[in-house]
């Protein structure tokens, strides 16, 4: 019987990597690891995630700025302020 290179557990899956030589790991350590290489959970780490108090991380500009001027302060403002307030035209 093998032993999980992970826990030590018993293994119920045998792997191979192109890195590594193959291995065994239990079912529990197999579901950590292959949530750890999903590309949904790859790809989560390259989002920008919006501030809801309207304020741009990157430049300081807000969402009332963006109202009175129609302008923004950065590239990243189309990311981080309010996507409602950037569809609008400000002077309707």
């Amino acid at each position: 019987m093998e032993r999980c290179r992970r826990c030590g557990g018993i293994a119920t899956l045998r792997i191979e990597s192109r890195r590594e030589r193959g291995g065994f790991l239990c079912s529990g350590c197999a579901d950590r690891l292959l949530a750890e290489v999903r590309p949904s959970s790859f790809l989560n780490g390259f989002q920008r995630h919006r501030r809801q108090d309207g304020v741009c991380p990157h430049c300081g500009w807000t969402n009332e700025q963006y109202v009175q001027t129609s302008l923004l302060g950065c590239p990243l403002c189309y990311e981080a302020l309010d996507l409602h307030l950037l569809a609008r035209t400000p002077n309707e």
